[in-house]
C-alpha cells in the first residue's frame, strides 16, 4: 500500500525493522495481504533475543507474536530442516494478515528502520513555517486594502 512512497516492496524487512518497531507498528502497512518472512530473519530474532544481555522489548514481542500469537513457534521448531520452501498460512485476524515463512531469499531490496520511521513521519502533517505564514497574513491584508481581493 505504501511501497511506492519508497520504491521498494513492503515484504522484506531488514533485522534493523524488528528491533526498532513492534509488530502493531509493522503490521499496519499488512492489513487485508499476505505477509512472507524469511525463515534466515526469524531464526535471527530467536537467537537475537536468546543471548542479548538487555532484552531488547521490540524483538521480545515480535517472538511472542510469531511464536504464541501466529502458533508458528512448535511447527517452525518441528520442520527447521526439512527443506520446506513455504510453511504457513498463519493467520493473524486483527489486521486480516496471512504470514508465510519461507526458506528461499526474498529477491527485493530489504526495507530498514531508517525507511519505517520516514512512513511514519508521513503520518503527520508538517508544521507550517511561521514567516511564510506571516507573509501571507500580511499579503491578504494588505490585497484587502488596495480592494483586489
Amino acid at each position: 500500500m505504501y511501497s511506492h512512497l519508497l520504491d521498494k516492496p513492503l515484504n522484506n524487512y531488514d533485522i534493523s525493522v524488528f528491533e526498532n518497531y513492534g509488530p502493531d507498528t509493522i503490521l499496519d502497512y499488512h492489513h487485508h495481504s499476505e505477509w512472507e518472512v524469511s525463515l534466515n530473519t526469524y531464526w535471527m530474532l530467536k537467537e537475537k533475543h536468546q543471548n542479548s544481555e538487555n532484552p531488547n522489548p521490540f524483538l521480545e514481542a515480535w517472538v511472542n507474536f510469531f511464536d504464541e500469537v501466529l502458533g508458528a513457534g512448535n511447527d517452525l521448531q518441528a520442520l527447521q530442516g526439512a527443506g520446506l520452501v513455504h510453511i504457513g498460512p498463519y493467520y493473524h485476524p486483527a489486521t486480516n494478515t496471512t504470514v508465510y515463512f519461507t526458506s528461499r531469499s526474498i529477491a527485493s531490496e530489504p526495507v530498514t528502520a531508517a525507511d519505517v520511521g520516514y512512513l511514519l513521519s508521513l503520518a503527520e502533517p508538517p508544521l507550517p513555517n511561521v514567516k511564510i505564514t506571516k507573509y501571507h497574513k500580511n499579503l491578504r491584508k494588505y490585497l484587502k486594502q488596495v480592494g483586489e481581493v
